[in-house]
């Protein structure tokens, strides 16, 4: 459950479609995907001890390419589901990919931040 959410908009019409993205049944089987993540053991440390060019592998042999051979030419509605559910499998990916992304640049940061504050009392 999400409690005190708001969406703030100078257009009540942009906060109407926010809340039917987020209530879309494309983000709860997105957000379902990701916590089955988690379930077979793919969480922090195990996205943050992978590369990103190894997860960025993964996703193009498992999710990219399945979703253009599904696509191509006159895909029938079971191989258009098909793409379907594996963009969302590979967002959610991308969406463990973004999440390391932000936790590396935090410690780089962190790190940076230590230096400087060394380099200055060194000073």
């Amino acid at each position: 459950m999400i409690a005190n959410l708001q969406i703030l908009s100078d257009h009540p019409d942009l906060a109407y479609q926010a809340l039917q993205a987020m209530q879309s049944p494309a983000v709860g089987q997105l957000l379902r995907i990701r916590m089955s993540h988690f379930d077979k053991g793919h969480d922090q440390a195990s996205d943050d001890a992978t590369s990103y060019a190894k997860m960025l592998e993964n996703f193009g042999r498992d999710h990219f390419q399945p979703i253009l051979d599904r696509t191509r030419g006159n895909a029938s509605a079971v191989e258009v589901r098909a793409a379907a559910t594996a963009a969302l499998k590979g967002a959610a990916r991308l969406l463990a990919l973004a999440d390391k992304a932000h936790r590396h640049a935090a410690r780089l940061e962190k790190a940076e931040s230590l230096a400087a504050e060394q380099a200055r009392q060194e000073d």
